[in-house]
C-alpha cells in the first residue's frame, strides 16, 4: 500500500473511485435510478477545480491500482476560519474493511496537523452508520449541525462531525 498526494493527472481516477463508492456504499440511501446514473468521469470537473483551488487530495494505491482516495483542506464555510475540512474521502467497494480507511485518514490528518489544522470538520451522510461509527472511532463527534440535500429526488440528510 502506498499513499501519494494526487495531482491534476489523478483526476480520472479519484472520480472513478468516487464513482464506484458511491454507488457501493450509498445503496439503499440514495435511489438506486439516481446511483446508476454515476458516470466514473462525474466528479472530474468538481476535482479539477478543487486541485486549482489549491486544496488537497490523497490517494491510495494498492500494487500501483488507485484504490482509495481523500480530498480535503481549509474548512469551506467561513465560520470555520482555521479549521482543516474532509471534504470526501472514498475506497473502491473491493477494499473497504482492510484497514485501508484507516490508513488514509491518517494520512490526511497528519497532513493536516503539519499545514496548521488543528480543529478539523465533516459532513457524513445520516443514513451511513458505517461511516458514522468509523469518524467516531477516530475521535469525530456529531455536533448537532444538520444540513439537507438532494439526489434523485430523495431528501437528504448529512450530519456534521468534528474533531479538535
Amino acid at each position: 500500500m502506498t499513499i501519494r498526494p494526487a495531482g491534476i493527472v489523478d483526476i480520472p481516477a479519484l472520480s472513478l473511485i468516487h464513482a464506484r463508492s458511491w454507488k457501493e456504499a450509498y445503496r439503499g440511501m440514495v435511489p438506486q435510478e439516481y446511483l446508476d446514473s454515476l458516470s466514473d468521469d462525474r466528479w472530474e470537473p468538481m476535482l479539477r477545480a478543487w486541485l486549482a483551488a489549491g486544496n488537497h487530495a490523497l490517494m491510495l494505491l494498492e500494487d500501483g491500482l488507485p484504490v482509495g482516495c481523500c480530498t480535503y483542506g481549509a474548512a469551506r464555510e467561513e465560520r470555520f476560519a482555521g479549521w482543516g475540512e474532509i471534504v470526501s474521502l472514498y475506497l473502491l467497494p473491493g477494499y473497504i474493511g482492510c484497514g485501508y480507511g484507516l490508513a488514509l485518514l491518517q494520512a490526511v490528518l497528519q497532513d493536516m496537523e503539519k499545514n496548521g489544522y488543528q480543529k478539523i470538520t465533516l459532513w457524513v451522510l445520516r443514513e451511513n452508520r458505517r461511516a458514522r461509527r468509523f469518524y467516531r472511532k477516530n475521535g469525530f463527534v456529531q455536533n448537532g449541525e444538520r444540513c439537507h440535500s438532494e439526489a434523485g429526488g430523495k431528501q437528504l440528510t448529512e450530519l456534521r462531525y468534528v474533531r479538535g
